[in-house]
């Protein structure tokens, strides 16, 4: 509805998913500066009655001139460690989608540096996030008397961790870096909120990771029926 006065009147849409408002121009531009309003945070404008980024309202665009062309703080550190879009096409499932979707995704995920040797995900531990390999490789392993015994391998390209995005249930096995890696933090917050504020990047990047997870899984059977199949032949089944 439109404000009858006049002075320009918004809502925010908080990190608590809760509306907050309606606020003057001086409260907003505040909340800016508090970094409570950031380049990528939804505001309802009542005078044109439609959502927009606070980076994209005329006003505010002086507070973020020093940000490259209003993008949210999270694409901004994700940039900061050399992730761009052409960069996130090394990973399979992002591979499909468009540079400005791309640019969207980059704003839901924390990037991380891990060393070698680095232990990622525990067995047990509770999963809320699922990773993506950008550069690096990993192991995914479960110790059996002590022993190690290696599941599969993690290349760059590669993701896990795509079962705890989706069910927030145990790790299934230990995941550890092999050398040092760097890795995209997908937690099942952030995918709630990208399924809400980006369905049509959330669609399509769940469609790809579903797809890869059901291929993975084929081949793990196959490889386990054939190892059944020569255990038969040396026990002279």
């Amino acid at each position: 509805m439109k404000t009858n006065g006049t002075e320009p009147s918004y809502r925010v849409w908080g990190e608590d998913d809760a509306v907050h408002g309606p606020v003057g121009l001086p409260t907003l531009t505040a909340w800016v500066k508090a970094g409570r309003v950031t380049a990528g945070t939804w505001v309802f404008v009542e005078a044109d009655e439609k959502w927009v980024r606070a980076g994209g309202v005329p006003e505010l665009s002086v507070f973020f001139k020093f940000k490259e062309g209003g993008k949210s703080d999270a694409v901004l550190r994700a940039r900061e460690m050399g992730v761009t879009p052409e960069v996130l096409r090394r990973i399979k499932v992002l591979a499909q989608l468009n540079e400005e979707q791309l640019e969207r995704f980059m704003e839901f995920i924390e990037v991380m540096n891990v060393e070698s040797s680095s232990l990622i995900a525990r067995k047990e531990s509770h999963g809320d996030a699922m990773y993506l390999v950008l550069e690096g490789e990993a192991r995914a392993r479960i110790m059996v008397e002590g022993r190690e015994s290696v599941l599969n391998m993690i290349y760059a390209g590669d993701f896990f961790g795509e079962i705890s995005l989706l069910d927030q249930g145990p790790r299934s096995a230990d995941v550890v870096a092999n050398k040092q890696s760097l890795l995209l933090k997908l937690t099942a917050q952030a995918f709630e909120r990208m399924k809400e504020e980006s369905p049509d990047v959330a669609l399509p990047f769940l469609f790809n990771v579903s797809r890869s997870a059901v291929i993975r899984m084929r081949r793990l059977t196959k490889r386990y029926k054939e190892s059944l199949q020569l255990s038969q032949v040396f026990d002279g089944g």
